[in-house]
C-alpha cells in the first residue's frame, strides 16, 4: 500500500477511536432504541441525534451533556407533558430541542423549560401550561430561540435574570401572564441581556416587553401589539435600542421610561396607546429619529415624547396613504379587542391580513422618505407575517 495513503488511513482510525462516530437513537414505536427520550439522553455521547416519534411522552427530561440534539416528529405531533418542569438544561453547551409541544401539566410553580448556564437552541417547539415562565433563562445561560409559539403560561413567555442572555427570533410570543398576577410577554431583568428580532408578541397579560433591574435590550423588528400594559417598558438603570418595531393598542404607553439609562427609538410605528413614549424625571431624554407617532390619546395634550420626534409624524399626514393607514390601525384595534376575547382562526387571519396591509403601507412612507433601512425592515415584518400571502409576495418585489 502507499505509504502516503497508509499514513492518511492510520491518523483517521486514531482520529475515530478518540472523537466516536456521531451516532442516532431512536425513542418510540416497536423497533426504536428507546422507548423513554430521557433514557435515549443518558445514552448519548457528544454529537448524537435523538430522534423522536409521533407520541406523547410523560417524562421530565434533563440534559446536561453538550451537543445532544433531540428531534421531534413536529410540534402537533410529537408531546412532551410533565407535572414538573418539562425540559431542564444544566451546564450544556450546543444542544438543541426541535419539534415539539412542551406541556407542563401540575399545579406546583414550575416553568415548562429551564435553560441554566447552558446554550441550547429552541427551535419550531410549541411551549405552554407554565404556572410560571414558559421559558426561565438563568445564571450566566445562553439560548438561542428560534420560531417557537409561546402561549398561555401564567407567567411571563421568557424570563431572563441573573446574567443571562437570550437570542430571539421570529417567535410568537402571545396570551402569557394572564393569571391573577399579570406578567409580560417578555422579561428581562437582574443584569440579563436580550436580542430581540422578528417576533409577534400579542395580548400578554403586562407590558409586552419588561426591561428592569440594569438589563439591555436591542429590539429590532418586532410587532408588539394588544399588551394590557405598555408596549415596552424600560425601567431601573436599564438600556434599550428600540428600531423598526411596530407598538399599537396598549392599554398604557406605547413605550415607558422609568428611571431609565440609554434609549433610542429609530424607525419605530408607535400608535393608539394611551401615550406614546413616556417617562418620569429620572430617566434620561431618548434619542429619536424616523418614528411615527399617530392616534396615542393623551398625547394631544402635549404628554410624552412625541413632539420630540415629529418630521416622519408630519410626513405621513401630508402623504397620500395618510387616510389608508389610520383606517388600517382602527381596523386593527376592533380586531384585537374581538381577539381578547376568544382566538378564533377566522379572526387570528383577518388580524395577521390587516397587519400586513399596514407594514406594507408604512414601508411605503418609508420609502418616500427614502430610508431604505426602514422600509426593507417593515417589507421583511410582513413576509414574516405570512410568507405564503399576497401580501408578502408584493413585499418581496419591493426589496
Amino acid at each position: 500500500m502507499n505509504t502516503r495513503i497508509f499514513s492518511i488511513l492510520m491518523v483517521w482510525v486514531l482520529l475515530a477511536s478518540a472523537v466516536g462516530f456521531a451516532e442516532t437513537h431512536i425513542v418510540g414505536g416497536e423497533e426504536a432504541d428507546f422507548q423513554t427520550i430521557q433514557a435515549a439522553i443518558d445514552a448519548a455521547e457528544e454529537g448524537d441525534v435523538i430522534q423522536v416519534n409521533a407520541g406523547v411522552y410523560r417524562e421530565g427530561l434533563m440534559v446536561t451533556k453538550n451537543q445532544i440534539d433531540i428531534v421531534g416528529a413536529g410540534s402537533e405531533q410529537t408531546i412532551i407533558e410533565h407535572t414538573d418542569t418539562v425540559v431542564s438544561y444544566l451546564f450544556s453547551a450546543r444542544s438543541s430541542l426541535e419539534g415539539f409541544t412542551i406541556n407542563y401539566i401540575g399545579l406546583e410553580d414550575r416553568p415548562a423549560i429551564m435553560v441554566d448556564a447552558s446554550s441550547p437552541q429552541l427551535s419550531h417547539n410549541v411551549i405552554t401550561g407554565a404556572t410560571l415562565a414558559g421559558i426561565e433563562i438563568q445564571s450566566g445561560a445562553s439560548p438561542r430561540l428560534e420560531s417557537n409559539l409561546i402561549h398561555n403560561n401564567l407567567g411571563s413567555g421568557v424570563l431572563v435574570y441573573l446574567n443571562a442572555r437570550v437570542t430571539l427570533v421570529d417567535n410568537t410570543i402571545r396570551e402569557n401572564g394572564l393569571g391573577l398576577v399579570s406578567h409580560p410577554g417578555v422579561e428581562i431583568r437582574g443584569a440579563g441581556e436580550g436580542e430581540l428580532e422578528g417576533n409577534n408578541i400579542w395580548f400578554n397579560g403586562g407590558s409586552g416587553v419588561f426591561l428592569h433591574e440594569a438589563a439591555l435590550g436591542k429590539i429590532t423588528s418586532n410587532s408588539i401589539i394588544g399588551n394590557n400594559l405598555h408596549g415596552v417598558a424600560v425601567e431601573n438603570r436599564s438600556v434599550a435600542e428600540l428600531s423598526f418595531n411596530t407598538i399599537l393598542w396598549h392599554i398604557e404607553a406605547g413605550v415607558r421610561l422609568k428611571s431609565s439609562r440609554e434609549v433610542t427609538l429609530n424607525g419605530n410605528l408607535i400608535a393608539h396607546n394611551l401615550l406614546g413614549t413616556v417617562g418620569n424625571d429620572e430617566a434620561e431624554l431618548p434619542t429619536q429619529t424616523n418614528n411615527i407617532y399617530l392616534a396615542n390619546r393623551r398625547d394631544t395634550f402635549n404628554v410624552g415624547f412625541s413632539s420630540q420626534d415629529a418630521l416622519m409624524t408630519n410626513r405621513v399626514f401630508s402623504s397620500p396613504n395618510s387616510r389608508s393607514l389610520v383606517q388600517g390601525l382602527s381596523q386593527v384595534g376592533d380586531l384585537v379587542t374581538q381577539l381578547k376575547i376568544e382566538i378564533t382562526q377566522a379572526l387570528y387571519q383577518s388580524f395577521i391580513e390587516n397587519l400586513q396591509n399596514i407594514e406594507l403601507i408604512v414601508a411605503e412612507l418609508y420609502d418616500e422618505a427614502n430610508l431604505s433601512e426602514a422600509s426593507s425592515a417593515r417589507y421583511n415584518i410582513v413576509i414574516r407575517l405570512d410568507e405564503n400571502s399576497l401580501a408578502a409576495d408584493q413585499a418581496r418585489s419591493n426589496l
